[in-house]
């Protein structure tokens, strides 16, 4: 389906911070076909409710709370050691360019694990996932 080629964004700028901060809301369907188009505006109109809904929710919590926690979650996911570091071997892909690029698309994923919404029994359940030996990278070295 083809998106609006004109968008309006309202913002606010603090201008003592020098720092113009994006709220952004990522919502996404499963696989549709082309030819049900009934079903693809249901979508259309429910992502967009829902990318509505939890973009003013967002929009209430005050800046400096949500950047501190966007800091925060994501200070414990590479302390959790989910990064590469930095090698000193020439030529070779540097664990920087790596991590900006785990972080650009972990970004644009749903995270429940960090969902304040979600039941403390299912983020518990999340997390003993995450911490299974078996799923442990076990193949050739990346340098």
């Amino acid at each position: 389906m083809k998106l609006e080629t004109l968008t309006f964004v309202l913002f606010r700028i603090n201008f003592s911070q020098n720092k113009l901060f994006v709220l952004t809301v990522t919502k996404y369907s499963p696989p549709l076909s082309n030819n049900n188009k009934t079903l693809i505006q249901h979508w259309q109109r429910t992502l967009q409710t829902q990318a509505k809904t939890e973009l003013s929710e967002a929009l209430s919590i005050p800046p400096n709370r949500l950047l501190k926690e966007h800091v925060d979650i994501w200070s414990s996911i590479w302390q959790s050691g989910f990064s590469i570091s930095r090698s000193l071997a020439p030529s070779v892909m540097n664990g920087d360019v790596i991590n900006r690029t785990i972080y650009y698309v972990l970004s644009s994923t749903s995270s429940p694990i960090y969902d304040n919404r979600i039941e403390e029994k299912t983020r518990s359940f999340y997390n003993q996932s995450l911490f299974q030996i078996d799923h442990c990278y076990e193949s050739h070295s990346t340098l």
